[in-house]
């Protein structure tokens, strides 16, 4: 069973901003995680670190396009197929949504949703 989300906010600032926000570490660690390795550059591996949850992930950067896109391939986790997979992976797309939600706070109003 293949599981596909899609999140989507509006952000009320300009494009290069909110791009920004994003590929910088700097400006990344302001509302998604608690440190990077580096910005988001095509062809850069780097690790997103979580303190607050003792956790960290590699990412891989596979394709910027400025302003406009950002591709990356991150620690990929096969779901399985039963109930705690489903779960799984919901809770994941919630972290996504997440992220989409602290960065609209952070850029748009300056806060930290976290």
């Amino acid at each position: 069973m293949v599981r596909n989300y899609t999140i989507r906010t509006k952000i009320l600032r300009p494009v290069a901003e909110v791009f920004d926000a994003v590929a910088a570490s700097d400006k990344l660690c302001h509302y998604f995680t608690s440190q990077a390795s580096g910005g988001l550059e095509e062809g850069a591996e780097i690790l997103w670190r979580w303190h607050h949850y003792d956790v960290e992930s590699p990412v891989v950067v596979d394709n910027v396009i400025a302003d406009e896109l950002i591709q990356l391939t991150l620690d990929s986790k096969v779901w399985k197929t039963d109930a705690d997979g489903l779960k799984g992976s919901h809770d994941n797309c919630g972290g996504w949504t997440h992220l989409a939600t602290c960065l609209k706070a952070s850029v748009e109003h300056g806060m930290d949703l976290r």
